[in-house]
This record gives C-alpha cells, structure tokens and sequence, in this order.
C-alpha cells in the first residue's frame, strides 16, 4: 500500500511541476557586461548580465527593465547586437558554453537558440557577433577569453554564418581564444586573441593578418567601431586609435590599466572614446589628445561594461550595485533607482524564531576594494530588503541559535566578522587574509563555534573550534571542510571535506574518517543516517551503510542537501563550471529518502542553487538562494515516510589483489564503485558464489553495491596491487 501511495504522490508531483509554483522574493540581475541601444528607437536599450543573469529590455530609456531571456535559463548576456538591417532582431552571445546564440525576431520577446555547428561547448563560448552590414544573412562570432586559467575557456576561434544564424561554419584562427570582433562599414573584419595581437580579414574570415601596428604579444579586450574610427583595447599595450577604417593604428594611452570594455561616445565634431579602466573611467578626446577620469562615477570599483552614445552613457561594476547613468557626458553620474541589481548570494539563513526574518550573504569581489555590504536582511519574508554588514565578499552568514541579534559572518580574504546587533555594528573577531566558508554553532553551548578556515597567505587550512564566541580559535581538524553538522543533541559533529568524511563524537577533540578521496560538498543527517553529496553531483547514503542514491540530474555540483521533514531537497549548481560540467543547477527532491527523485527547478530563471547553505526551509517553503542573487520560494511537497534499509555484504580477501568472492541469496545486479563515486565495473550476479576480477583496477578504496531499490547489500573494498 505504501508503495502505491507513493507512486500516487510522484504522479502530483509531476502535475505540481507543470504548475511552476516557485515565486521570486529577492532582487536579481548580476553583473552587467554589455549594453545596446537600439538604432531605430533610443527609448529601447537592453542589457546583459554575467554570471546567468539573463538579457534585460528596457524600453523607456533606462529607467525601468524587465527580464525577456526567461525562456533561456541560466543565460549570461556577454554581448548583445541589434541588428540595424532587421528592425527587431537582436542577438545575444553567452560565453559560458550552454547556449551560443540566442537570436530574437520580435525585440527581444522570444528567442531561439542557434548553434547548429558550434559542435563541443569550447565553440559555443561566444564572445561577439557582428551583422556584415552589407548583407543581414552573414554573421560572424567570436570565441573564447582565455587559453588558460581556472577554468579555461579557450573558445575555438572565429565561425560565420550565411543564413542568419540558423548554422555556422569555422572560418579562421581555430584553435585560439578570440575575445571580441568588430567589422567596419566597408567589410573589413577584426579579430582580437589572447597573446597573440591583433588580426585583421578583408575576405570576410578566409584568410587573417595580423595587424602589425598593435604588439603581437598583447592580449586584446575589446575592439569597437563606429564610422571610419575603430577603438582597440590591448593588454598590458594600452589603447590603440584608428580613423582610416582600420588602415592604420596609434596608440593613445592607458597602458597597463585593464581595460575591460571600451566605447565611442561621438567621432564628431571631435572623437570621444571611454573606457572602464581599472579603478575608474575614463574618456579620451581627439580635442585634448588626452585621457580624463570621470571622477563623478564610483570610485574603486572595477568596470566591467561601458556604453557611450553622445552624452549618455551607461556603466556596469564588478560590484553589488544597480546599473550607473549619465546624462551628461560623465559630468555626474546615478544608479538608476529601477534597473536590475546584483546580488549574488552565497547563503541563506532563517533566523529559528521568526520565520519571517532571514539574512543572506553577498558576493562581492576578490579584492577588497571593490567590496560594498556582504550582508542583506529582510523582516518581512522578502518584500523589502536592507543592506548591511561589512564591505567584503561575503561568503556564509549564521544567526546564534536563541539569539538572532547575535552574528557571524564568514568572508573571502578578510575572515570572520561578529556582531552582537544584528550587524549594524560588527567586529572583526578573526581577522588576516582568510578565506572563512562554513560556521557551524552549537546549537547545545552557543560559546561553541566552529569555522572552516584557508589561510590565503600560508595556505593553512583546517576546521577550527571556538570555546569562549569567538574570542579565540584553535585548529580541531587539518582538513578543508565544506559543511559541518552539529548535532543538537550530543556533542557529535559530522564534516564534509576534500578528502571524505569526518565523524567527532566530542565536538571535534577526536575523529574518524569516512571514504578517503572523495570530495564532498554537502550532507544531510536524518535519524542517525548520513547523507552526503559530491563535488561532481553524485549522492548517496554514507552512514551506517552504504548507498549510491545519484539521480539522472548529470554532472554537476550539489551544494546542499536539506531535509523538510521526511523529504529530502538536492541543491545544485553548474555556476562559472563551464569546461567541466553539464552547467545546469536547479532542485531535486525525494520522498523516499533518496531511492526515486523528481527535479523541481520549474521556472526558475536562474537554477543555480548557489551557497552554504543555498536552501532554507521557513513557515512551510523552502527557499533556494540563487547565484544572481535572486530568493525564490517553493511550497514543502511532503511524503510517507520510510525507513530505507541496506545490509552488509560479505566478502573475501580485504585488501583484495587479484580477485574479490562474496555470496548472494539470489541474483542481483552488482556495481564496483570508485572514490569519485564512479561506476568502474558492472557484473550481474548469480545466486551463491561469485568472484570479479580486479587485477585492472587502480589500487584505492571502493564500495561493492549489490541489489536494488530497497533490496541493497554495500561493503567498502580495499584493492591492492
């Protein structure tokens, strides 16, 4: 009966996902990278936001926005072109891999993704596209940013188009990351690498030169053009000018700024080019034949998006902050009080005695310059939101349990903060160039905190246990850890770390560790059974048996495991893991304790479940943090509770070297599982004795998992060689 009860349930859930019930309580946006102004009706502008913030349309000049990229979620508006031949057709370029191009018909109400030839994700790392501006059919793209780095996205050159779009075809400099392109009103194609110059096409990308008048070895940021004058951003070189239509090139100035976008403001009567350099913007004029900051913008914030036109320009930071405005030429500038903000959350936490009142830490920057408030609270379930706390990058938030008021927040780079007033003022209680990602406070002896800890100069890392608050901290655990659980009645802790499990039975004086090698990023206990979850998404059952539990969700990082009372929420996010993984997030939930999942993501603009913690259960709904920063809600789906159960499987020798023996009841299918959570060898077993070959396999520890469903045997293998 309970099996069928249960079927039942999973039938209304899938109804309940066709309903999209989640509802967006927090603000959302990201970083904005680019902008456009539509050429036939200036009231029309769009933007777009890095880190899968989506494209936004605003069609009153700037003042007010409006989300139009829902249908593409987690897309992140790198560039954006209006087509000035096509009246409504606007593209969208996303750099991370999952999309391409996006192209809409209809000014940005629908769109349609067209990738048709951009075969692996390297190609679909679209940095620019530009329309031949003789002929709307033929578009050109640019991939990649970088060659290397963490992760690299070293793009696949330059691809054109012959029908709008609809395919693409390679046309020169594979192999390379291409940052930008730009064509010039006579067909001339530029294209931009990393550490490679600049190169140029009169062939529409047959055949490329590299343009000698811009150093070889520079990497190139951005290229723009308007008219016969062509803007070259290079790095570290500075910024190269032409007004021959690319014919030739000098350089005027900002060597060794950063400068991450560039714009041509007018090219008459004189030529006025910005920039977002590094700390500030500037603007250079063919009047002066010099640069100027525009000291009215924020100071010390990094730009990462410039638009010019005439007088007004438009600004994007690195920064938690709304869209900047000018109206006159970087005289003075605004946040438009209206526009999308961004707040990228790394945690959510709901203060135990009013549900009602929840805190969320902010991203910010990795330097502390360009840090604003890591902190924003709400009272009123997240109709109104208040900026707090220190100017850092906030990383994790906790209330003190009993004791709201009373709060530590965790950051990259500037430690741990402390506040006894709910952060209107704080103290920094570990200070020092510390990277703080999990506290965790007793919930029996509040004096008990623990931190997880990385020292950014020496590079020490570890847990680390506070008796006295806060006041001083002493190393419990040499390992990085990435959730801690406390439990709230004994003084056992269990800690998900880079190198397995680890059990304390007294807070943390001793330990014992569970599945070396394995990276876990998330656990959940429930009923004195541990649940963990793994950097590349893998979940199972880790305490006292064995149980891999993984969904078809794919690769992909759970954050958090959560449970609401007898249903078990998955966290995921794909977030900035573009070479790697599958770069979809979203929520899975189970109501038989991990046996069966149903994806609950539904329509949620952006899945990336993003913080530690990333879900949060309050007055009956969970609530999901965001990476753009945006807090959602979901009504709890409940289920029948069930005990799940899994026996020990004998087996012979342990350490095994050649071959491993074990006894079955009856037949069943029988899996070798490696440390990542691996799969390495499938075998159906018959009833009695059976021996696997594993003189193949590396040596190292593995789980032999026999059954299935409920019906499950586990036991760890040790393989030496």
């Amino acid at each position: 009966m309970k099996k069928q009860l249960a079927t039942f349930l999973s039938l209304l859930v899938v109804h309940f996902l066709s309903a999209q019930l989640w509802t967006q309580l927090g603000p959302n946006g990201g970083y904005f990278k680019d902008f456009a102004i539509d050429p036939n009706n200036a009231q029309v502008i769009f933007a777009g936001s890095d880190d899968s913030g989506g494209i936004w349309k605003s069609t009153d000049g700037g003042s007010t926005w409006t989300l139009v990229s829902d249908e593409l979620p987690d897309f992140t508006g790198w560039h954006i072109t209006i087509d000035t031949l096509t009246p409504g057709t606007v593209y969208a370029c996303e750099m991370y891999g999952r999309y391409g191009v996006a192209k809409s018909t209809d000014g940005g109400n629908t769109w349609t993704q067209t990738a048709t030839g951009l075969q692996s994700k390297y190609d679909r790392m679209v940095t620019k596209l530009v329309v031949d501006p003789a002929n709307a059919q033929r578009l050109w793209i640019s991939t990649g940013s970088e060659e290397n780095g963490n992760p690299p996205r070293p793009g696949n050159g330059v691809f054109v188009s012959n029908n709008a779009g609809a395919s693409w075809q390679p046309t020169g400099l594979q192999d390379t990351a291409v940052p930008c392109i730009a064509v010039t009103p006579a067909g001339l194609l530029f294209a931009g690498t990393i550490g490679h110059g600049l190169y140029s096409s009169a062939n529409g990308g047959v055949s490329w030169q590299q343009v000698a008048a811009v150093p070889g070895t520079t990497g190139i940021q951005q290229i723009e053009v308007q008219g016969n004058v062509v803007a070259v951003a290079a790095y570290p070189a500075g910024i190269y000018l032409s007004t021959d239509g690319g014919a030739t090139f000098t350089h005027i100035g900002l060597a060794n700024e950063f400068n991450f976008d560039i714009s041509i403001g007018r090219i008459s009567p004189q030529i006025e080019v910005y920039s977002t350099a590094t700390l500030q913007p500037q603007r250079w004029s063919s009047q002066t034949g010099s640069w100027g900051v525009l000291t009215a913008a924020p100071a010390n914030l990094l730009g990462i998006g410039i638009l010019a036109k005439g007088n007004e320009i438009f600004y994007g930071v690195f920064a938690n902050t709304l869209i900047w405005h000018s109206t006159d030429g970087g005289a003075s500038f605004s946040q438009i009080a209206q526009s999308p903000r961004c707040v990228e959350s790394s945690c959510i936490e709901v203060d135990a005695q009013n549900n009602n009142h929840w805190c969320i830490s902010l991203l910010g920057s990795y330097s502390s310059g360009w840090n604003m408030p890591a902190l924003s609270e709400t009272f009123d379930a997240g109709l109104t939101w208040t900026r707090k706390g220190p100017d850092a990058h906030g990383l994790c938030v906790r209330f003190v349990p009993g004791a709201p008021q009373v709060m530590y927040c965790g950051t990259f780079a500037q430690g741990l903060y402390k506040s006894y007033n709910g952060f209107t003022s704080w103290t920094q209680i570990r200070p020092g160039n510390k990277l703080i990602g999990e506290i965790s406070i007793d919930p029996q002896d509040t004096a008990n905190v623990f931190i997880s800890e990385v020292d950014l100069i020496t590079l020490q890392l570890g847990l680390y246990r506070s008796t006295n608050g806060g006041n001083t901290f002493t190393q419990v655990l040499a390992q990085l850890v990435n959730q801690l659980w406390n439990s709230p009645t004994s003084d056992t802790l269990v800690a998900a770390t880079e190198n397995g499990i680890f059990i304390s039975p007294d807070n943390g004086s001793n330990w014992t560790q569970l599945y070396s090698g394995f990276d876990v990023s998330a656990i959940a206990v429930k009923n004195g059974t541990i649940y963990a979850a793994l950097q590349t998404g893998e979940i199972f059952r880790a305490f006292p048996t064995y149980q891999n539990l993984t969904g078809v969700w794919g690769t992909t990082v759970c954050k958090t495991l959560l449970f609401a009372g007898d249903t078990l929420y998955a966290g995921f996010s794909g977030a900035e893991q573009d070479t790697a993984y599958t770069l979809r997030g979203g929520v899975w939930m189970s109501l038989d304790y991990g046996i069966s999942w149903s994806n609950v993501t539904g329509n949620l603009t952006t899945t990336h479940a993003y913080g530690n913690p990333a879900l949060a259960v309050a007055a009956g709904k969970l609530l999901i943090s965001t990476y753009t920063g945006s807090v959602w809600s979901m009504e709890i789906i409940t289920g029948i509770a069930q005990t799940p159960a899994a026996l020990p499987l004998a087996h012979y020798p342990n350490p095994a070297t050649e071959s491993l023996r074990f006894t079955l009841a009856s037949a069943a299918p029988v899996q070798l599982i490696d440390h990542s959570g691996r799969t390495v060898l499938t075998y159906q077993a018959r009833a009695g004795a059976n021996e696997l070959d594993v003189r193949h396999l590396p040596a190292g520890v593995y789980v032999l998992h026999a059954g299935t469903g409920n019906n499950v045997q586990t036991s760890r293998v040790v393989i030496v060689h």
